[in-house]
This record gives C-alpha cells, sequence and structure tokens, in this order.
C-alpha cells in the first residue's frame, strides 16, 4: 500500500513536466488580440495519428500494432472532439478574460446550424483505408474539403488562407462575431523505436484566428514533449491526445488572457 502511494504521488508530481510544452510557435497581432472579448469557435477536427512510412522496418512494426486498434481511435476521436470542444467553452469562461462560443450548445444553436444555407460545407471523409474519417464535434460543419489524408496538414499553408477567408468573412458576418477560430489536434510519431511499436510522439495542436472580415489576426502551432508511446497502446494514444487542454491553457498564457494571473 505504501509503494503504491508513492506511485501515486510521483505521477502527480511528473505530470506537469509529461504534459509540458516542446515548442510554441505564435505568428500575428498579439496585441490586437487581447482587445477582443469573445471568439466563436467554428470548428475543431481530432485528427487521426500520422502513420509513418520511414525508416521502413520500425514503421511496419509501429503500423501493425496500430493498425489493431484503429476503430477504437476512430471511436475515441469522436468523444474527444466533443469533450475538447465543451471544455474549450468551459476554460474560457472560467479562465480568462474571453468568452468561447464552442461545444454542444452552440453547435445546435438555430444561427450556427444555418450557417450551411451561406457557405459549403463538406463531409469528414479522408483518403485512407483504416483512418477513413476525421472527427468533428456533434452537430458543428467541416467548411474545408481535405485533399490529403492527414487533416493536420490542411491549413497549414498560410498563404492559401487568403483565398479561405473569403468564406470564413462570411461565416463570422453571419454569425455576427468579431473574432472566429478552427482548432486541429493529432497524435504524430517523430523518433522510431528499434525494432519495436514504442515510439516517441507528440501532439500537435494548431488555432487559426480570424478577424470578422476573414483576414487572419493569429495563428498558434503547440507541440508537447516527446514520450514514448507503443503503437497499440490505447491509453497511451488518449493520453497524449489529451495534451488539448493543456495546449489551450499555454495560449492563453502566451496570448496574456488569464483571468487569474
Amino acid at each position: 500500500m505504501k509503494n503504491y502511494f508513492l506511485r501515486f504521488s510521483i505521477f502527480f508530481l511528473i505530470l506537469p513536466l509529461i504534459y509540458s510544452c516542446s515548442g510554441i510557435t505564435i505568428t500575428g497581432n498579439k496585441k490586437e488580440f487581447v482587445n477582443y472579448d469573445s471568439i466563436a469557435f467554428i470548428q475543431l477536427v481530432v485528427s487521426p495519428p500520422y502513420v509513418p512510412a520511414i525508416p521502413l522496418i520500425d514503421a511496419s512494426i509501429y503500423n501493425n500494432a496500430v493498425e489493431e486498434i484503429v476503430p477504437d481511435i476512430l471511436e475515441v476521436n469522436k468523444k474527444k472532439a466533443n469533450e475538447f470542444a465543451e471544455y474549450t467553452s468551459n476554460y474560457f469562461k472560467d479562465s480568462t478574460t474571453m468568452i468561447a462560443f464552442s461545444g454542444s450548445e452552440y453547435f445546435t444553436s438555430e444561427i450556427y446550424k444555418s450557417l450551411i444555407t451561406i457557405v459549403d460545407t463538406f463531409g469528414i471523409e479522408l483518403e485512407d483505408d483504416d483512418f477513413f474519417e476525421m472527427a468533428i464535434p456533434d452537430g458543428s460543419y467541416n467548411f474545408y474539403k481535405v485533399y490529403e489524408d492527414y487533416p493536420l496538414e490542411y491549413l497549414d499553408d498560410l498563404s492559401a488562407l487568403d483565398v479561405k477567408s473569403k468564406k470564413i468573412g462570411k461565416i463570422a458576418n453571419h454569425l455576427d462575431k468579431e473574432l472566429v477560430a478552427i482548432a486541429i489536434t493529432g497524435n504524430i510519431p517523430i523518433d522510431a523505436g528499434f525494432f519495436t511499436s514504442n515510439w516517441g510522439t507528440i501532439n500537435r495542436t494548431k488555432f487559426f484566428f480570424f478577424r470578422r472580415d476573414g483576414s487572419l489576426i493569429l495563428y498558434a502551432d503547440i507541440d508537447s514533449k516527446n514520450i514514448r508511446v507503443k503503437g497499440g497502446s490505447l491509453n497511451g494514444y488518449k493520453f497524449m491526445l489529451d495534451f488539448y487542454k493543456r495546449a489551450l491553457r499555454v495560449l492563453a498564457e502566451e496570448l496574456n488572457i488569464n483571468k487569474y494571473k
């Protein structure tokens, strides 16, 4: 029993270190951002995990292990998309100087549902035999067709956002919001195991913030620490995916919008 409590205590002591960041990049106008008092998260995406191709043997071992839990991962992603949407709304309300419109109450509101009458929406299907779909919260829309099989990359080309922003501007004006956002999160194996499925893995979470006219005001790219996770471990996968919550807190700290400083 003593050893149990020791292990339990050590886990909670190192948890903040595990959920710390290895890197954060924020591009845009921080000073302007803090002048807003509310934000509408129009889309939140949980991406399937990245599937490595090299080194060939290590990647094959890892991917074979992952394939055994593909249905479970897809189900976890659906649940986490809803969980993260609710968390986003509650976190902003309880801990920041801004209000965030997100979650089931917002995505089922008449104003959000009516977006389908003014802009095109798309399915969540992906061009992959195993990970054939990304996950979004129930009731929400996917506003951009994903041509790659890995959604974390589909808004990476910031120069293309000038074209996409025409749709963002229509959405923001219809919702009557001065600031709207898209969030994307997913796990990436980056450090091969030595003939094992135990790969160094990070979570990468991205936030895109747009003004009412559709122009990009801020972009944030936040990576977790690199942690060894077995390809076939569903618990390990969920643990890394939950970094989204930490990324949201890091973002608030970096943007200086914390209610309690």
